[in-house]
């Protein structure tokens, strides 16, 4: 997966924190509201890439030979929300360089790791992120089997379904469940 792609999935993963922070920061129509009213858009803009991406993609039948979910770690990745609230009234250059510098630790290490299951606005967008083991649909049982990502939009898949996935990037694929 590219650096631009994984980049793109952190910032959507904090688009609520920058939702609820721009509701808290209303009340003071201060720095902190035009902050988080960029950040948002920024979030939300990256939410509309990803999926344009998506959409430009030719979907590949993939048989799953087996699937693990991996939102395991979402609740953990949610408390990193919390630092950012605690400097929300953005009075002076210090909060907003400690906020700024907290994102972008967290997106560094984001980016550089396997995190992207850790997307709450994928989880609040039903989706959910399998590690996979999969082969082009139609192999033989021998055929050599692969391992990606699949953020998935559906019920969960079993093994032996057959998904029209799109590639996003090496390892990673996107799908949705067939109407």
């Amino acid at each position: 997966m590219t650096r631009f792609s994984r980049s793109l999935l952190f910032l959507s993963s904090y688009a609520p924190l920058f939702a609820i922070g721009l509701l808290l920061s209303t009340k003071d129509t201060g720095k902190a509201t035009v902050v988080y009213a960029i950040l948002l858009a920024g979030g939300l803009l990256a939410v509309v890439v990803v999926v344009a991406l998506f959409g430009q993609r030719q979907a590949v039948d993939i048989e799953i030979r087996g699937l693990t979910a991996q939102g395991e770690g979402t609740a953990g990745y949610i408390a990193s929300y919390l630092l950012p609230f605690v400097f929300s009234d953005f009075s002076g250059w210090q909060d907003v360089v400690a906020v700024v510098a907290f994102i972008a630790l967290i997106g560094v290490v984001y980016v550089n790791s396997s995190m992207i299951h850790l997307n709450p606005t994928l989880a609040l967008a039903g989706y959910t992120v399998y590690e996979i083991q999969f082969a082009t649909h139609g192999a033989e049982p021998e055929a050599a089997t692969r391992q990606a990502l699949l953020i998935y939009h559906g019920r969960r898949p079993r093994h032996g379904d057959a998904i029209a996935a799109r590639r996003l990037s090496d390892g990673v694929y996107m799908a949705n469940q067939p109407a």
